[in-house]
């Protein structure tokens, strides 16, 4: 089954079927991050059925390619219970910068 990418308003990435089934999206656009507005991926989902196939790996390389087009740096939000997109992230080069599970800083949405 051959997936493509497609973009609406220029900060929703759809992964679809060629029958165009939406099976995943993600979202890139920006938010303060220690008082600085810099590019966030917010959301990333893949339906349950398409999961495991490297999908998520490349709706995320695509935002972040799009965040690179407008901001220096990104920050992303997970629970430290996503642990297999926690492995995705970080084999895509994104570091933890919180670790515990308890985030108490102001100004992060």
């Amino acid at each position: 089954m051959n997936f493509r990418l497609i973009f609406q308003k220029r900060s929703i990435i759809f992964i679809t079927t060629t029958d165009r089934k939406t099976i995943g999206t993600a979202t890139a656009w920006f938010g303060t991050w220690e008082t600085k507005e810099i590019g966030r991926l917010h959301w990333v989902e893949i339906i349950p059925a398409y999961q495991g196939k490297k999908l998520g790996r490349s709706l995320i390389a695509k935002a972040m390619s799009w965040l690179a087009d407008y901001h220096e740096s990104a920050f992303l939000k997970t629970q430290t219970s996503s642990q297999a997109a926690i492995h995705i992230y970080q084999k895509l080069g994104w570091k933890p910068a919180i670790t515990s599970q308890k985030i108490d800083t102001p100004g992060i949405s």
